[in-house]
């Protein structure tokens, strides 16, 4: 019945506004695949994979046999200026960058805290996403709500104001009556016009968002549980766990490369001690292993750990932020479901007493105003008690949000 309804309300909707503003459910269409082409659309998931493609090339740097890009010397010295007895020297090198001790592991940690940041970002972008979607979805629900009750509003007038402009024929009613309800009918199709307004705002803004026209059918949710706990697998929480392991890994990546990496050269030298004589030709190696200073290792390292203590900290106050938002979503579900209850029994009051105005108008017994009153009670109390059901779903899909829920 709501699908028809929303169907119909689009064509409605398509004949007063622009056509691209017209938004139809799907049957097929799920909350899953409007957050993929979101994603897609926005070219996030690019950013992740070029983050994967970071830890790919960290992980291929740590698995190398040397710890840096090799370098090749060459030495010429001659005795030209000086004695000039025909002294040639020629020394070449090749330089290889060693690993100092728990390097590679540490850089191999960090290619994987890097891999498991990345994924966790995918996550924790779908989740905002999802947010995202849940807020446009409902406030269209909303705005759709609203211009389906102002239809009917506008309807109930125009029976009004025909009834009344029978009788005013008949002379049971003075013409002044008629007068007051042409005033209420034109009233009510103002607010219709208001309402349509804010229905093609909400398909824009959706539209605008997925970049689609279609409705996914699957928008109303069923709560995660009856009494949600902030779960380990919350994309938030699962992104701040990966950053304090990242993190982590950077410090052990400065605590092994306190020292500069050390080195191994292996080099050739050829000397011609006189003019006319023969080329020595000899082979070297040469190890360097730099002595490290305590003023400059401190500073990277203490960088590293302020590193870790931000993310710990970070991490700390996210799951209590969390802890915060689906409590207070549990909260606003409960207080809901009561507010609920209330505007049923207030719609129920409300139609009943619409029903014994009419009555008594039809009989003659209460003036139009009356009447005109009892029916913007009735209309007040069923907009409420509408409005409330809608939001009951509004409010589970924020309890799934703050769970970490995706669709």
């Amino acid at each position: 019945m709501h699908a028809l309804r929303t169907l119909a309300f689009a064509g409605w909707v398509g004949l007063v506004l622009p056509a691209n503003a017209a938004v139809v459910e799907s049957p097929t269409l799920t909350l899953g695949e409007v957050i993929d082409h979101i994603v897609q659309r926005r070219g996030s998931d690019r950013l992740v994979q070029a983050r994967l493609n970071q830890a790919d090339a960290q992980s291929a740097a740590a698995d190398s046999l040397l710890a840096g890009a090799p370098a090749i010397s060459l030495r010429y010295q001659n005795d030209t200026l000086g004695s000039d007895d025909g002294l040639q020297e020629w020394e070449t090198g090749l330089e290889l960058p060693l690993w100092n001790p728990g390097q590679r592991e540490a850089r191999r940690g960090l290619a994987e805290g890097t891999r498991s940041d990345a994924n966790a970002q995918n996550q924790t972008l779908r989740w905002e996403i999802a947010g995202q979607l849940r807020d446009r979805l409902w406030a269209w629900e909303l705005a759709e709500l609203r211009a389906d009750l102002a239809e009917r509003a506008v309807q109930s007038a125009l029976a009004l104001e025909a009834d009344v402009k029978k009788r005013v024929e008949l002379g049971e009613l003075p013409r002044t009556d008629l007068l007051l309800a042409s005033e209420e009918t034109l009233a009510r199709r103002t607010e219709h016009a208001d309402a349509l307004a804010a229905a093609q705002e909400a398909a824009t803004h959706y539209q605008a968002l997925t970049g689609r026209s279609e409705l996914p059918a699957d928008r109303r949710e069923i709560a995660a549980a009856d009494t949600p706990s902030l779960s380990d697998t919350h994309p938030l929480l699962a992104q701040g766990r990966a950053s304090v392991a990242k993190a982590r890994a950077e410090r052990d990546v400065a605590r092994s490369e306190r020292r500069e990496n050390p080195s191994l050269t292996l080099g050739s030298r050829h000397e011609k001690p006189l003019r006319g004589a023969g080329y020595d030709n000899s082979i070297g190696i040469t190890l360097r292993l730099p002595l490290g200073s305590s003023a400059h290792e401190a500073a990277p390292l203490a960088a590293a750990e302020t590193g870790v203590t931000e993310a710990e900290l970070e991490l700390a106050q996210l799951h209590h932020r969390l802890e915060t938002d689906l409590q207070t979503a549990a909260l606003r579900l409960d207080q809901g479901k009561q507010t609920l209850k209330l505007a049923r029994q207030a719609q129920s009051l409300a139609t009943e007493s619409l029903r014994l105005a009419r009555v008594a108008f039809q009989a003659g017994e209460s003036d139009l105003v009356s009447l005109l009153r009892a029916r913007d009670r009735a209309l007040s109390a069923e907009r409420a008690l509408r409005e409330r059901e809608l939001e009951l779903n509004r409010y589970v899909a924020q309890l799934n949000q703050a769970a970490g829920v995706l669709p």
